[in-house]
């Protein structure tokens, strides 16, 4: 699990999640970044090989501004 040090669960610094060290599951960390406001422009979702199996449909948005 991430944890970010700052206030109002503001992700401000480039941002490398790790899964499966980070987050179990590609979903937990789509999730756990969703609950954030993100102020700087990159975060990077890096996946180790191996078989992943999605029991939800993948949601991901960007919002400008």
């Amino acid at each position: 699990m991430i944890t970010i040090f700052s206030k109002n669960n503001v992700i401000d610094i480039p941002l490398t999640i790790n899964i499966p060290s980070d987050f179990s599951t590609v979903q937990e960390a789509i999730k756990w970044v969703y609950k954030h406001k993100i102020i700087y422009d990159v975060i990077t979702l890096q996946v180790a090989d191996g078989t992943y199996t999605f029991t939800e449909p993948l949601d991901i948005k960007t919002v400008q501004g």
